[in-house]
Protein backbone atom coordinates (compact mmCIF):
# COMPACT_ATOMS: atom_id res chain seq x y z
CA UNK A 1 0.00 0.00 0.00
CA UNK A 2 1.38 3.48 -0.87
CA UNK A 3 1.22 6.22 1.84
CA UNK A 4 1.05 9.07 0.07
CA UNK A 5 -1.30 10.46 -3.27
CA UNK A 6 -0.61 13.33 -5.73
CA UNK A 7 -3.78 15.10 -4.57
CA UNK A 8 -2.75 18.84 -3.43
CA UNK A 9 0.58 20.41 -3.12
CA UNK A 10 0.93 19.29 0.74
CA UNK A 11 4.39 19.13 1.91
CA UNK A 12 4.77 17.76 5.61
CA UNK A 13 7.06 16.62 7.97
CA UNK A 14 6.66 13.03 9.25
CA UNK A 15 8.23 12.20 12.15
CA UNK A 16 9.48 8.42 13.48
CA UNK A 17 6.16 8.08 15.50
CA UNK A 18 3.44 8.12 12.70
CA UNK A 19 6.47 6.19 10.26
CA UNK A 20 6.47 3.33 12.95
CA UNK A 21 2.50 3.39 13.25
CA UNK A 22 2.22 3.40 9.52
CA UNK A 23 4.56 0.02 9.49
CA UNK A 24 3.30 -2.03 12.58
CA UNK A 25 -0.69 -2.95 11.47
CA UNK A 26 -1.46 -4.08 15.07
CA UNK A 27 -0.41 -0.43 16.33
CA UNK A 28 -3.22 1.48 17.75
CA UNK A 29 -2.73 4.16 15.42
CA UNK A 30 -1.80 2.36 12.64
CA UNK A 31 -5.02 3.34 10.25
CA UNK A 32 -4.95 6.79 11.58
CA UNK A 33 -0.91 7.01 10.78
CA UNK A 34 -2.14 5.84 7.37
CA UNK A 35 -4.92 8.56 6.59
CA UNK A 36 -2.49 11.56 7.55
CA UNK A 37 0.46 9.62 4.96
CA UNK A 38 -2.20 9.54 2.06
CA UNK A 39 -3.47 12.92 2.57
CA UNK A 40 0.05 14.47 1.84
CA UNK A 41 1.24 15.44 -1.61
CA UNK A 42 4.99 15.47 -0.58
CA UNK A 43 6.84 13.48 2.72
CA UNK A 44 9.84 15.09 4.17
CA UNK A 45 11.87 13.71 7.27
CA UNK A 46 15.33 12.98 8.54
CA UNK A 47 17.52 10.52 8.06
CA UNK A 48 17.75 10.34 11.78
CA UNK A 49 13.73 9.19 11.82
CA UNK A 50 14.60 6.88 9.22
CA UNK A 51 17.42 5.23 11.64
CA UNK A 52 15.60 5.44 14.53
CA UNK A 53 11.90 4.19 12.92
CA UNK A 54 13.73 1.43 11.38
CA UNK A 55 15.76 0.49 14.22
CA UNK A 56 12.32 0.26 16.69
CA UNK A 57 10.91 -2.14 13.93
CA UNK A 58 13.99 -4.24 12.81
CA UNK A 59 14.12 -4.83 17.20
CA UNK A 60 10.02 -5.03 17.73
CA UNK A 61 8.67 -7.29 14.49
CA UNK A 62 12.19 -8.28 12.90
CA UNK A 63 14.25 -7.36 9.78
CA UNK A 64 12.09 -7.88 7.03
CA UNK A 65 9.63 -5.71 8.72
CA UNK A 66 12.29 -3.02 9.34
CA UNK A 67 13.51 -3.78 5.79
CA UNK A 68 9.89 -3.08 4.19
CA UNK A 69 9.35 0.45 5.96
CA UNK A 70 12.41 1.24 3.50
CA UNK A 71 10.88 0.18 0.57
CA UNK A 72 7.44 1.48 1.49
CA UNK A 73 9.02 4.75 1.95
CA UNK A 74 10.92 4.52 -1.13
CA UNK A 75 7.81 4.34 -2.64
CA UNK A 76 6.39 6.97 -1.29
CA UNK A 77 9.01 9.09 -2.70
CA UNK A 78 9.55 10.66 0.66
CA UNK A 79 12.43 12.82 1.09
CA UNK A 80 14.90 12.32 3.42
CA UNK A 81 16.68 15.05 4.75
CA UNK A 82 20.54 14.76 6.07
CA UNK A 83 21.08 15.95 9.42
CA UNK A 84 24.09 18.48 9.18
CA UNK A 85 26.30 20.24 12.10
CA UNK A 86 24.23 23.39 12.13
CA UNK A 87 20.89 21.49 13.13
CA UNK A 88 22.59 19.33 15.77
CA UNK A 89 23.53 22.98 17.42
CA UNK A 90 19.95 24.42 16.62
CA UNK A 91 19.20 21.65 18.64
CA UNK A 92 21.02 22.18 21.61
CA UNK A 93 19.52 25.70 21.26
CA UNK A 94 16.29 24.34 21.62
CA UNK A 95 16.92 23.04 24.89
CA UNK A 96 18.00 25.82 26.37
CA UNK A 97 15.01 27.68 25.12
CA UNK A 98 13.26 25.28 26.95
CA UNK A 99 14.81 24.44 29.98
CA UNK A 100 11.64 22.97 31.56
CA UNK A 101 10.89 20.52 29.21
CA UNK A 102 12.61 17.41 28.35
CA UNK A 103 12.42 17.36 24.23
CA UNK A 104 13.93 14.22 23.01
CA UNK A 105 17.27 14.77 21.12
CA UNK A 106 15.65 13.24 18.11
CA UNK A 107 12.33 15.77 18.37
CA UNK A 108 14.78 18.88 18.63
CA UNK A 109 16.33 17.53 15.75
CA UNK A 110 13.23 17.42 13.31
CA UNK A 111 12.24 20.97 15.19
CA UNK A 112 15.79 22.14 13.58
CA UNK A 113 15.36 20.33 10.31
CA UNK A 114 11.65 21.81 9.96
CA UNK A 115 13.19 25.68 10.60
CA UNK A 116 15.37 25.33 8.19
CA UNK A 117 13.32 24.11 5.17
CA UNK A 118 10.35 26.19 5.93
CA UNK A 119 8.21 23.43 7.06
CA UNK A 120 5.56 24.08 9.55
CA UNK A 121 3.44 20.97 9.05
CA UNK A 122 4.13 17.94 10.74
CA UNK A 123 2.60 14.20 11.23
CA UNK A 124 3.52 13.27 14.66
CA UNK A 125 1.75 11.51 17.51
CA UNK A 126 4.63 13.50 19.82
CA UNK A 127 3.05 16.20 22.03
CA UNK A 128 6.53 17.78 22.17
CA UNK A 129 5.43 19.25 18.44
CA UNK A 130 2.49 20.80 19.69
CA UNK A 131 4.74 22.42 22.63
CA UNK A 132 7.17 23.54 20.91
CA UNK A 133 7.55 27.29 19.95
CA UNK A 134 9.68 29.04 17.80
CA UNK A 135 10.29 32.51 16.48
CA UNK A 136 11.70 35.78 18.06
CA UNK A 137 8.97 35.64 20.65
CA UNK A 138 8.40 32.36 20.53
CA UNK A 139 4.97 32.65 19.04
CA UNK A 140 4.82 30.26 16.02
CA UNK A 141 4.17 26.66 16.48
CA UNK A 142 3.99 24.17 14.06
CA UNK A 143 0.51 22.56 12.83
CA UNK A 144 -0.08 19.13 14.04
CA UNK A 145 -1.90 17.06 11.46
CA UNK A 146 -4.85 15.52 12.04
CA UNK A 147 -6.90 12.84 10.29
CA UNK A 148 -10.55 14.19 9.35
Amino acid sequence: MAWRTTQGPTSAFVDSSVWFAAAVARDADNERAKAILLKQDHLVTTDHAVVETWTLLNFRYGYQNAERFLDRMSEAGAQIETVTIGDLDAARAASEAFPDRSFSLADRISFAVMRRLGLTRVATFSEAFAVYRYGRAQDKSFAVLQTA
